[in-house]
């Protein structure tokens, strides 16, 4: 779903192994090689037992300790921008991935395995780029860019034989698709109406659209804490919310930058401390400095790191949230890393956040994503096909494959 914002980079993969209590060493990384691979991921799925990185020329990836990964044989060539897992017709655990037209069919790219090690490729039926995937209610649905006006919409209950419902959705292309509880939620660019293509279903077969009241290109959805979360670019509003499952939408902010990722589940109290109930990332359109927003509720971005005083035009791309601690991560261009704790007084302000970039950390990386992958894990997708390393004298553990 941020393939628009994670394409033309190649990858870092790193593990962090964060002692609770231990945020200080977050500073502490080399660099290690091999790499896994020299291409560029675009998605990173993980289910706090398995990893898989997808991207670029059909790579595949798949770790289950995030220190050793092995290289699948996905059949394709086409660039990927989605991965999620689910089960076959039989119950049976299947992992779907998705992307751009395979030149060998001239159909958007569908892939699967039941194992991660070999992938079957799929007729999709469409010449559609796939940008997303998501699996819930027992079915897969991948969205993609428009075909014929209308953004397409494949749904499949086995990942083997998929149903093209794009007669029914939004006339623009699909950016992002989630499930909220039991209403699939899908968004796009903008319509011709200004606003941003949006859409609900709860059988995956009829669609209705929903009004964006003012969003423009919507580039990721998320759904927590029983609200649908989009985020945009720059319009009369850039953040969007739906406490109905996406039927209706309401506008929380516009922060005056393009938003790009949004993360959330963080509404917890640990120790009296109250943490944010969102993150939002993005950047200026103006000068191209990336900020982050921590929302609680609605109410705006009061709270939030402007890189311009750490690092120069860096942009955040990737967000992750660990409850113990409580501790948050951000990576983005020119190599930064951030980390924050939070306090009742100043929830994550931009006092709060401290830079971790180190040693041979330099402004020509650029990271991706990051994730936190079985509770004091993190790991991060970027550039240049190297593995970064945090030494295990402090019990910090960075392993290249």
């Amino acid at each position: 779903m941020r393939n628009l914002v994670k394409g033309f980079f190649v990858i870092f993969l790193l593990m962090l192994i964060v002692p609770s209590g231990a945020r200080a060493d977050l500073d502490l990384w080399t660099i290690s090689n091999p790499s896994p691979s020299a291409t560029t991921f675009n998605d990173l799925y993980d289910d706090g037992t398995t990893m898989v990185a997808v991207g670029d020329g059909g790579s595949i990836f798949y770790s289950t300790s995030g220190t050793s990964w092995t290289k699948a044989t996905s059949g394709s060539f086409a660039n990927l921008y989605g991965v999620t897992k689910g089960a076959d017709g039989s119950g049976n655990t299947l992992y779907v991935a998705v992307g751009a037209t395979d030149d060998s069919t001239g159909y958007g790219t569908i892939l699967t395995s039941s194992d991660l090690a070999t992938w079957t490729k799929i007729d999709s039926g469409v010449t559609a780029k796939l940008n997303d995937i998501v699996y819930g209610n027992s079915m897969f649905i991948a969205v993609g860019d428009k075909l014929s006006s209308k953004g397409t919409i494949l749904t499949s209950t086995n990942g083997s034989t998929w149903t093209n419902n794009s007669s029914t959705s939004t006339a623009a292309n699909l950016n992002a698709i989630t499930y909220a509880s039991d209403t699939f939620v899908v968004a796009g660019d903008t319509e011709s109406s200004a606003d941003a293509a949006m859409a609900t279903s709860t059988d995956g077969s009829t669609w209705t659209a929903r009004d964006a009241i003012g969003a423009a290109n919507i580039y990721d959805l998320v759904y927590t804490n029983s609200y649908v979360i989009g985020v945009g670019a720059l319009n009369s509003y850039n953040i969007v919310y739906s406490s109905n499952k996406g039927v209706s939408w309401a506008g929380a902010s516009n922060l005056g930058l393009d938003l790009y990722v949004a993360r959330g589940g963080y509404s917890t109290t640990t120790s009296g401390e109250t943490d944010c109930d969102y993150l939002v990332s993005g950047k200026n359109s103006t000068d191209a400095v990336g900020k982050i927003y921590c929302l609680n509720g609605f109410s705006g971005g009061s709270n939030y790191q402007n890189v311009t005083s750490l690092y120069s035009d860096a942009i955040y791309n990737g967000l992750a949230y660990r409850s113990s601690g409580p501790l948050y991560v951000a990576v983005g261009a020119n190599g930064a890393i951030l980390s924050a704790s939070s306090t009742s007084a100043t929830k994550i302000a931009k006092s709060k956040w401290t830079s971790r970039k180190s040693a041979g950390v330099t402004t020509a990386n650029w990271f991706n994503d990051v994730k936190n992958f079985g509770g004091n894990n993190f790991i991060a997708v970027g550039e240049n096909g190297a593995v970064w390393v945090k030494n295990s004298a402090s019990n910090y553990v960075w392993v290249g494959q």
